[in-house]
């Protein structure tokens, strides 16, 4: 039986579980044919249940070979999996240092998305150079914000004519004018 050893590299990382899968089938096979011959059923523990002690002796042997080769398939198919090289990935976008986590990530995808909206541009030009597009986005941003100022201001302006225009009624003209409608 092969023994549980770290794998250096990915192609002996996977030769040691094929090899590992190997002596599995082969200790399965030998508890299989272990019971065939002593007319016991498959797919049952017979641990401590066999009346004659030398079946029971080889049967608890056969059982630990078969389970410690299956522990060792495991070990080594988890081993593998970490060997396994990182496929190198075409990014969109390039990630500042400071952006460790997935969540860090995600924000820096979305505020990317965000100001490329802002900027009214698509996502790759933005990406080319996001302090061009910051820039103008502020700049559209305080323009935006200064007409808004003068139209409120307009506004004010209106209303405050509008008032001044019409003369203010005495209040005895006003209850002359409601004791009318009430007539």
């Amino acid at each position: 039986m092969a023994k549980e050893t770290t794998a250096k590299t990915h192609e002996d990382a996977k030769t040691a579980v094929e090899a590992a899968g190997a002596s599995r089938k082969e200790a399965k096979a030998a508890l299989n044919s272990f019971l065939q011959e002593n007319e016991l059923r498959k797919n049952v523990d017979h641990s401590g249940k066999l009346e004659q002690p030398g079946l029971q002796k080889k049967y608890d042997k056969l059982r630990a070979a078969w389970t410690s080769a299956k522990e060792l398939e495991t070990t080594a198919k988890a081993n593998e999996k970490d060997s396994r090289p990182r496929k190198e990935r075409e990014t969109k976008y390039n990630y500042p240092s400071d952006c460790t986590t997935g969540g860090d990530r995600k924000k820096f995808r979305a505020a990317c998305r965000a100001g490329a909206k802002r900027a009214k541009v698509e996502l790759a030009d933005y990406l080319e150079n996001p302090s061009k597009y910051e820039k103008a986005a502020d700049e559209a941003k305080a323009k935006k914000s200064a007409e808004k100022a003068e139209k409120a201001e307009k506004a004010k302006a209106k209303k405050s004519e509008k008032k001044a225009d019409t003369p203010k009624k005495d209040k005895k003209e006003k209850k002359a004018k409601k004791d009318k409608a009430t007539d």
